[in-house]
């Protein structure tokens, strides 16, 4: 496995597998040979033995890495050899991880949380009511979108007794506004809904 997959597999930064490649190399003369070695920019290469103690030299439990490990050389032998070893190694570490999770949810109650999506905010009423007014104007006004706000206006005003584009001018706010502020939002996306129908 090279760096960037250890990082991958860790969900940790590839700065912080260097530092975990540094402390290994005290350890494993293997590791220190390959860092050595290894120039700027060259790729290196790193056994599972050399994971292994790469990865108990970082932040990783020291049980759940020989656990991981020891699977992952039980399934590497029993596995047909591949052309893409890393990308198997990777594979594996990753299998192994997902069933750590598990194990630690069911044996100690720890869950491990994925990022959860939060539901999508409503449209509001406002919003709602641009929207069909823009679709009246596009299906039935040739997309002249001041001739269906006048005509919203208009059926308000025989409906409802209430003269938007007066009212609204006078107070110097928008159609829209003015129907919020007086509580006819709702009403006006009813007639709009009418008239797009």
């Amino acid at each position: 496995m090279t760096v960037k997959e250890i990082a991958k597999f860790t969900k940790k930064s590839e700065t912080t597998i260097q530092r975990w490649l540094k402390k290994a190399a005290c350890k494993m003369q293997s590791v220190a040979d390959k860092m050595q070695s290894a120039g700027h920019g060259k790729i290196t290469d790193y056994t599972i033995d050399e994971v292994e103690a790469i990865l108990q030299s970082g932040s990783m439990s020291k049980d759940a890495v020989s656990i991981l490990m020891e699977n992952a050389r039980s399934t590497r032998l029993s596995a047909p050899v591949q052309s893409d070893q890393n990308g198997a190694i990777l594979q594996i570490l990753q299998q192994q991880q997902q069933m750590m999770a598990i194990l630690m949810s069911k044996v100690l109650g720890v869950t491990v949380s994925k990022k959860e999506t939060l539901p999508a905010p409503k449209k509001s009423s406002r919003a709602e009511l641009s929207q069909i007014v823009r679709q009246l104007a596009q299906e039935k006004m040739d997309g002249n979108f001041q001739a269906a706000w006048r005509e919203l206006y208009r059926e308000i005003l025989y409906r409802c007794n209430t003269n938007v584009s007066v009212c609204s001018k006078n107070r110097g706010i928008s159609g829209p506004a003015y129907l919020e502020e007086i509580g006819m939002l709702d009403t006006a996306v009813s007639i709009a809904m009418e008239l797009t129908a």
